[in-house]
This record gives structure tokens, sequence and C-alpha cells, in this order.
């Protein structure tokens, strides 16, 4: 049966951030390699975008498109988010929908999605960013309005637990947000953490900008000075080889609803 591998991530116009993404892609290729790649955005903004630049980008239903017309029967499908966001749960809608196409499709569970995972990104960012004398690390999230945004409350939790309370989370879109984390910091200096796969244009204006309103101004207001990271999660190779682990595990969309995906965690 000819197989086929999708990777889906939102996409970015910043060249860098798409950089990274090429790697995690070339990473989660390396452990499929037999079946047919393709790789989507599922922002159409940013794929108009592209577009209009001369890139070769596509969107997850053309990519479909594209296997289909390949005589792909099975189709692995890793969806390249942190967490249960809108846009992974729109993927797997418009995935289940296209369930009479394929005889099988499965799809690999975000990056983290359960307690262990948690504690595996806590591992991988203590290792990486180790204490140093009056520094916060501050994790930055996209935040969302589902229950995901709770995951990044546990991965401070969770880095906590190890020992390491200099670590505050916030979310450019959610709680906690610039104001609530940057009251939090207490220490002459701040790093910015980007708790995203790529390090694109709302980190670099939003968190890390000269506007009045961004998480930088906010901690120098205090007193604080900072510095941001410009290397996304995509770039870790501990990373690389989580979402590799996700898709030698993946759910079968015909055998197990979303809702019964998540009770299992």
């Amino acid at each position: 049966m000819k197989q086929g591998l999708l990777c889906v991530s939102v996409g970015s116009t910043v060249a860098a951030a798409r950089s990274e993404f090429d790697m995690l892609e070339a990473a989660v290729r390396d452990a499929v390699p037999h079946a047919l790649f393709c790789g989507a955005y599922s922002s159409q903004r940013i794929v108009r975008q592209l577009q209009q630049q001369g890139c070769d980008v596509l969107l997850p239903k053309q990519a479909l498109n594209c296997f289909l017309t390949k005589e792909v029967k099975r189709l692995l499908v890793q969806p390249l988010y942190l967490t249960y966001s809108r846009e992974y749960l729109a993927l797997q809608q418009m995935l289940r929908g296209e369930l009479l196409h394929f005889q099988q499709i499965f799809c690999a569970r975000p990056l983290l999605c359960d307690r262990q995972s948690l504690l595996e990104l806590a591992s991988v960012l203590a290792a990486r960013y180790p204490q140093q004398p009056q520094h916060t690390y501050v994790l930055i999230g996209h935040g969302t309005d589902t229950q995901a945004n709770l995951v990044y409350q546990e991965l401070e939790k969770a880095l906590q637990r190890g020992g390491r309370d200099d670590w505050v989370a916030a979310t450019m879109n959610a709680a906690p947000d610039f104001e609530q984390a940057a009251q939090r910091v207490s220490t002459a200096q701040a790093v910015l953490v980007p708790l995203t796969l790529t390090v694109g244009r709302h980190i670099l204006r939003d968190a890390a900008g000269e506007q009045e309103h961004s998480l930088r101004s906010r901690l120098a207001a205090r007193g604080v000075a900072s510095t941001v990271q410009t290397c996304g999660l995509a770039g870790l190779p501990e990373i690389r080889q989580m979402f590799c682990s996700r898709i030698r595990e993946p759910v079968d969309l015909q055998a197990v609803t979303l809702e019964e995906e998540r009770m299992l965690l």
C-alpha cells in the first residue's frame, strides 16, 4: 500500500523561522523514510503572502489532493503543533472529513500531549538554560482560549518541581499575560525564551520589541534588563526527536475519535 507523510505547521513569513520548520520536517521524514512526503502551512494568510513572493507552499487540503493524484492509500500526518490548539483541532476535523478518500489516515499527537511530555520538555529546557545569579527565564507562548492554555503554567510547575524556581510563564494572547509575568520577575535580568517552534514576527515584535506594551518594555519599566533567545524549539535536536516519537505512535482516525484520544492522556 502506497504511503504518504504530511507535515503541517502554521507557517511563517520569516525566512529563519521557515528554516527551523525545514529542520523539523527533515527529522520527521527520516523517521518515515519510505513514505512520499509533502509539507503544508495551515495559515491561509501566510500561504498567500509566500505565494505572492514566488514561494512554492501548499495548504493542507492542496497537499491531500497531491497525495490522491499519486494514489496514496495510507496517510500519516504529523501536525507540527505544541498543543491541542484550535489549529490542531481544525486539522483533525478536516482529516476526518477525508477518511472516504484514503484507506487509512493516522494522525500524530501534538508535542505536549500528556504529563510525560511536559516533564520531558521541562528537562530539555532546564539543561539548555542553567541557573544564573540574578536571572529569570520567561517562557513566552502564543496562548489560546482553549483548555490547552493550561500547558504553559503546567510546564512552569514542572520546572519548579525540578528545583528551578527561576522560570516564569507568559503568553501573548491569553493568561498569564505580559503584565502578570513582568510583575513576577524580581531579578535584575531576564532571558525571554520562546515556547514556540520558531521565532516569528510575533515574538520579535510583541515580546522583544521596543513598543510600550511589549514584554521587554514592561520589564524595563521595572528596572529589569532582558535579552531574547532567537532559536525556536524546532531548532533543538531533543525537540525534533520528541516529534519523531509522535509519528511512530500515531492515532488511527478511523478507530479513535478526538474526544476518546484526549481521554487517553
